[in-house]
């Protein structure tokens, strides 16, 4: 799945370069009071006002909205004096209460995430030694000079353990945004459906056979001359040429010898 990236590059943004490429960092708001309907807009519009002190370059939110407010590759104010020079990208989750929205979130968060570390040529692996990307708490823990340790605690509130997090970082979730343990969870669940499907078919195959063939039908199976396909007798199926040389085989082995 591919998501729209909306460009809303705010006006009198400091130009500096970075040091060097190393990291796309992982955020979330950290305001437990913006998590309404308008959490997205509202962030960006404080982030606006606030951006000599703080800004990112993306931020996600509203059901799974992405809008880019400055350029990535260049000095963001967003993860501390020794994080920042380091940075391509950094992406702030906006906060819900709705945890159906927060799927929505999530899964263009994990998208944009990969994409960026794509897009800088680094590691698409989440607090790992070396390049890659890092939540903050990693550089609150490894280089310093900021204290905050999002993204962790709110994605825990809303389901998401940090082994998961880093499992989805580094798989990818597929086109319905789901887990990848969501994802087999669901293989296996068709699966299981697949074989009642069959077993239903089997079962309806049996009942199909006409009260005036019924009897023919019982013997020509005790005897073994039909076998049907392994799934299912098939009673009014079409019979092909080869078909009807096993069948007449069968007959032949069984009572010609």
């Amino acid at each position: 799945m591919t998501y729209v990236i909306e460009q809303r590059i705010m006006s009198g943004l400091p130009n500096y370069s970075l040091t060097t490429v190393k990291y796309v960092i992982a955020h979330e708001s950290g305001n437990a009071k913006n998590n309404g309907p308008n959490a997205l807009e509202n962030e960006l519009a404080f982030m606006n006002r606030n951006k000599a002190n703080a800004f990112t370059s993306h931020w996600v939110g509203d059901g799974g909205k992405i809008v880019q407010v400055a350029p990535v590759n260049k000095l963001q104010y967003g993860c501390g004096p020794k994080g920042n020079p380091l940075s391509y990208a950094q992406v702030e989750l906006a906060r819900t209460a709705d945890k159906e929205q927060f799927k929505k979130d999530y899964a263009a968060y994990i998208w944009l995430l990969r994409k960026l570390a794509k897009d800088a040529g680094i590691p698409i692996v989440l607090d790992g030694s070396g390049n890659g990307i890092k939540s903050h708490r990693w550089i609150t823990n490894n280089l310093g000079g900021t204290t905050h340790v999002d993204p962790y605690a709110y994605l825990a509130s809303m389901g998401i353990t940090e082994a998961q997090f880093k499992r989805d970082i580094q798989n990818g979730l597929n086109e319905e945004g789901l887990t990848v343990d969501q994802y087999n969870e669901l293989k296996k669940e068709i699966k299981t459906l697949q074989g009642l499907i069959a077993e239903k078919a089997n079962l309806q195959s049996e009942s199909e056979v006409a009260s005036s063939h019924k009897e023919a039908w019982e013997w020509a199976i005790k005897e073994g001359i039909i076998k049907g396909d392994g799934k299912s007798m098939n009673p009014t199926g079409a019979l092909t040429r080869q078909q009807m040389a096993t069948m007449l085989k069968r007959y032949h082995d069984k009572f010609n010898k």
